[in-house]
């Protein structure tokens, strides 16, 4: 029992953790999330120590002990990370992890279920419970391998299967009160209790989640009630129907499994628990999986005339700022300023970050566009990224800029004290963020009125770095890039096929809904490769590991500028051995930034 009370402490910290994330801060949480992982590690040490004197270390509860706590700190990983703002899943290895961890969750549940059912003293209920676990562990195994995407579709039957056994255990523990079993009344009132507990959990959550406004509450709710009301009563009350435990554990567990795929927690992890402007104004469309041609076919190397239409397309596009506002501004403690400002693009209002430097000059200063990662979900440019560069060491060097910063389209622009969010689509990730980009620029340059042909460094981090090099090809706006892991080339199956990039085409460029040619010219309009001609000064800084932008879309990059002749005077492509994705030296950056800043200033 003391153990359990020591398991349930650390989930209520970890639940803790999360929620001084999104309320008090980042480093609050983590903090938090850290002594409630401390818990879990001084548990299973007690738990070794005590096998170790009874000289039981080689049992098969020793190794589900161990196995619970790989997935529970595995789970511990990945809050700490969103406690810290820092995806995980990006890591190499992580999903699979994730994945692997999936499976054993279940695997103890099925496991403990058995062992705590077979001390029944009923052969009737014992028989029926093997019988429900083995059915719903069946069913959630199909879920998980879709989750594994092993099998389609099939993800959701994790949920039906643990709404399958809410139900069932309820139906049992009436049964045992109908049928007048005085044997361990206490616990059979218990146990009727905790289901009807689960019933009410399952309406308020996931049927009536309107009941409960979005926010810091609902939250509290989804990821706090059984942890800190169910989970308690249960440890108190039983004695022998431990299964139930179990269950309820395996319910914890599994919500904090996924976690980081929540709706609800995902939108107050983005914005805050005050809420964010212009939330639900952002564009959803239903996702097309079929692009309505084969494969080959849309994969064609573009034609010199598809590249080109291309070009004429960006030659005609407008963008002057259109109703250029002044939304927030900041000052920081070191004296910089903070401004967001707001401008209409295409008929949509769109965000973005400027900061001014303590003592700049803004009449000399050269801007420093500073273009965040992400992908197709919605992401969030914070006021520390005005801040850093890969490693963050360059701050001195920045100093030198006026910085600027968009939030694509979709996206959240956020600080402790606002939070903004761009209209539009979060799936047109690189045309539309490089349309973005530039209008934003243009809006900026109008507001502190600076001449066309101001200086512009463009220094991109991921999806930032594609942006930075199509802004580069397909105007003439920029003066040098630095593209810190970069995509290059989407027109190529191997991208599709191999690339963790590969999952997201439908969204990308298969959505909305539009006709063949229309998606094989987004996806030539979304890769640099084909635009290299017309690039101005390039350092692209790529990790060789890197799973997420492999290495190729360098060497692509680079073999392209060799075949048009481009003298190596005008490019750089620095390869890092044994180093992933977002690394750069940050020497290298420090020194581009000052060389840059003092040729502009002069």
């Amino acid at each position: 029992m003391k153990r359990l009370v020591l398991l349930n402490l650390a989930f209520i910290l970890y639940v803790a953790g999360l929620l001084c994330a999104i309320v008090v801060g980042y480093g609050t949480g983590a903090i938090v999330v850290l002594a409630a992982s401390a818990v879990i590690l001084c548990l299973y040490g007690f738990t070794l120590y005590r096998a170790f004197k009874t000289g039981r270390l080689l049992t098969w509860d020793v190794l589900a002990y161990s196995l619970g706590v790989l997935v529970v700190g595995e789970i511990f990983l990945q809050g700490y990370s969103i406690a810290i703002a820092r995806s995980v899943f990006s890591l190499p290895g992580f999903y699979q992890l994730h994945t692997v961890s999936g499976f054993i969750l279940l695997g103890l549940f099925v496991y403990g279920t058995v062992v705590y059912a077979q001390k029944s003293e009923d052969e009737g209920s014992l028989n029926f419970i093997l019988t429900v676990i083995g059915l719903s562990g069946f069913i959630s195994f199909i879920g998980f391998l879709g989750f594994a995407r092993v099998l389609p579709n099939t993800v959701r039957l994790i949920y039906h299967s643990f709404v399958f056994l809410i139900f069932l255990y309820l139906g049992y523990f009436l049964w045992l009160r109908l049928k007048r079993n005085r044997s361990n009344s206490a616990e059979q009132k218990a146990g009727l209790v905790l289901s009807v507990l689960m019933l009410m959990f399952w309406i308020v959550r996931w049927q009536t989640p309107e009941l409960i406004p979005p926010g810091i509450y609902r939250i509290v709710v989804n990821i706090g009630f059984v942890a800190v009301i169910v989970l308690p009563v249960a440890i108190l009350f039983f004695r022998k129907m431990h299964f139930l435990t179990v269950f309820i554990l395996y319910a914890i567990v599994s919500d904090l499994y996924f976690i980081s795929f929540d709706r609800d927690f995902r939108y107050l992890v983005n914005t805050g628990a005050s809420g964010c402007v212009g939330f639900e104004n952002a564009t959803q469309y239903p996702i097309v999986n079929d692009p309505g041609v084969p494969t080959e076919e849309l994969f064609k190397t573009p034609a010199p005339e598809e590249v080109e239409d291309v070009r004429d397309e960006w030659r005609t596009k407008d963008f002057s700022p259109r109703q250029v506002r002044v939304e927030y501004v900041e000052r920081q403690l070191n004296g910089d300023s903070i401004k967001v400002i707001s401008h209409v693009v295409d008929g949509k209002k769109h965000y973005g970050m400027i900061r001014i430097p303590l003592g700049l000059r803004l009449d000399e200063a050269p801007i420093l566009l500073v273009l965040h990662g992400g992908g197709a979900e919605t992401d969030v440019l914070e006021t520390e990224f005005l801040y850093r560069i890969a490693g963050g060491t360059c701050e001195d060097e920045m100093n030198r800029y006026l910085i600027v910063a968009p939030s694509f389209r979709g996206d959240i622009a956020r600080g402790k004290e606002f939070c903004f969010r761009s209209e539009g689509y979060t799936g047109d990730v690189w045309q539309g963020a490089a349309e973005d980009a530039v209008s934003f620029l243009e809006a900026v340059k109008t507001m502190y009125h600076k001449r066309e042909d101001e200086k512009i460094l463009a220094v991109g981090v991921s999806r930032g770095a594609t942006v930075a090099l199509l802004v580069g090809g397909l105007t003439d706006k920029l003066d040098h890039i630095i593209a810190i892991s970069t995509h290059t080339d989407f027109v190529n199956a191997d991208v599709l096929k191999n690339e963790r990039v590969g999952s997201d085409y439908p969204k990308i460029f298969y959505t909305p809904k539009t006709p063949p040619a229309s998606i094989r010219k987004k996806m030539i309009a979304s890769s640099p490769y084909y635009f290299a001609e017309h690039l101005p000064y390039v350092e692209v800084h790529q990790g060789r590991n890197d799973v997420l932008t492999t290495a190729w879309h360098a060497e692509h990059l680079r073999q392209r500028l060799k075949d048009i002749g481009r003298p190596d005077t005008t490019f750089k492509i620095q390869l890092y051995d044994g180093k992933g994705h977002g690394y750069a030296d940050d020497n290298l950056i420090c020194k581009s930034l000052h060389d840059f800043a003092e040729r502009a200033i002069q």
